[in-house]
């Protein structure tokens, strides 16, 4: 018999995504992370002393030149500590899996699988 990892779980997919981006974060000794729309819109976060919606805001232009996102902006929403965005694909839709501080390297393909399932997708893929 498999045991089940997950000591939370909920039928919602808001519930069940902040869950899983919590037990992330600790996993990766993130500060705060945030999932966003293309948008800047948040879709679901976690974190302490980094606001989840701040980073939420700036993922999309980070995501496309981190090197060129608004410096000022940038050290405001994260602190000045390190900001690592991920480009994420559901179901056509782009999204950002942004984080502060912490680990910064490849996450695990899980990562993506359980978006997915969360999100009620069939797919979900690193862009």
């Amino acid at each position: 018999m498999q045991s089940d990892r997950r000591l939370r779980r909920s039928e919602q997919p808001s519930v069940a995504l902040g869950y899983f981006l919590e037990t992330l974060a600790g996993r990766q000794s993130w500060e705060a992370v945030a999932l966003a729309d293309d948008d800047g819109l948040l879709l679901g976060g976690a974190g302490r002393g980094v606001d989840p919606e701040g980073i939420a805001a700036i993922a999309p232009v980070a995501a496309r030149d981190i090197e060129h996102a608004p410096e000022g902006l940038l050290g405001l929403v994260t602190r000045g500590r390190p900001l690592k965005v991920w480009g994420v694909t559901v179901d056509g839709q782009p999204m950002h899996l942004a984080a502060v501080g912490g680990a910064t390297g490849r996450l695990p393909d899980e990562t993506w699988v359980t978006l997915g399932r969360i999100l009620g997708s069939t797919c979900a893929s690193t862009c």
